[in-house]
């Protein structure tokens, strides 16, 4: 059976997997804009970080995929920074950069180990029962989970927030694991200075919220990639977004995103796509303005109104 998000996951992974898409937005969220993370530094890794890990006489196989993998010089070192993608809200989720974290180390050791065989490195016992020098170190791993929901995320943002209650007694003794997170609905507090990544983010929070008033006056007589239109039809699940940006990139690289939205509203009423955008198309239309707040922030509130409405 198909994945239903694959094709969405894919145009995401080839947007966010650009060089000059996946610095700006490490720059903007860990550096404060600032051009730390240079596009041409940029390399691509295997997104493979499958590993056998032996314990004793017995081999663990753990296979996993990361969505987007790169290495990045700073002067004379390096790093490995990657993009995790979710769609929902995923409760496992510090547990799973852990792993994908720790399968990365694991595979930088492998290679060292791999390499001071083959070159004849190893001296003492303490050496060949690791396969590792003292003076060999590993590379840092950052790793960044994009969140495209429209609700706030609701889960752990650490290992220890996935734990049961600890005993204070205890506490200082547990490892923890803290879990870097954007949330697009969220967004709007960082300095994005690629134009197609604030446009992606920027549009997307604004159909979060409501505002299609402040998209048409914005970009009624604008262009924008359709590359950007399809990452925004992706995060918003408007799928007639993602065909008509689709079809428009046939002939050319940018469209009038107007009247991409204004197609989008069409189809919206006519098909039920999205719920919460006819929802506040009928509170407009009855200059309900107050509502058409609490309903975009309110989630409570705004399964009330569907009800009300027999949405």
């Amino acid at each position: 059976m198909a994945n239903k998000d694959a094709k969405p996951k894919t145009i995401l992974k080839n947007f966010f997997g650009k060089n000059e898409h996946f610095a700006d937005v490490m720059n903007a969220v860990f550096f404060q804009g600032k051009e730390v993370v240079k596009p041409e530094t940029l390399h691509e890794l295997d997104s493979d970080v499958s590993s056998s890990i032996r314990m004793k006489e017995k081999v663990i196989t753990e296979e996993r995929m990361r969505d987007i993998v790169k290495k990045t010089s700073f002067g004379i070192d390096w790093m490995i920074i990657g993009i995790e993608n979710q769609m929902k809200t995923h409760y496992g989720m510090p547990l799973r950069t852990m792993m994908y974290d720790g399968l990365n180390y694991v595979k930088q050791c492998e290679k060292t180990r791999k390499e001071n065989k083959k070159n004849k490195r190893l001296k003492t016992a303490d050496e060949f029962l690791s396969g590792i020098r003292r003076e060999d170190k590993l590379k840092p791993v950052v790793t960044l989970v994009i969140y495209f929901g429209e609700e706030e995320w609701d889960g752990p943002l650490t290992l220890k927030d996935m734990l049961e209650q600890i005993n204070p007694e205890i506490e200082p003794f547990v490892s923890d694991y803290h879990m870097n997170l954007l949330e697009v609905r969220k967004s709007g507090k960082y300095r994005f200075k690629n134009k197609e990544v604030d446009e992606v983010f920027r549009i997307s929070r604004h159909i979060f919220a409501g505002e299609y008033d402040i998209i048409k006056k914005t970009y009624e007589n604008q262009t924008i990639s359709t590359e950007a239109a399809m990452a925004i039809g992706c995060i918003t699940g408007s799928e007639s977004l993602i065909q008509y940006a689709e079809k428009s990139g046939e002939e050319e690289e940018s469209m009038k995103m107007c009247k991409a939205l204004e197609k989008l509203v069409e189809e919206g009423k006519l098909e039920g796509e999205s719920r919460s955008f006819i929802l506040i198309q009928k509170l407009f239309s009855e200059n309900k303005i107050e509502e058409v707040k609490r309903v975009s922030e309110d989630k409570a509130y705004r399964e009330e109104m569907y009800e009300k409405y027999g949405l």
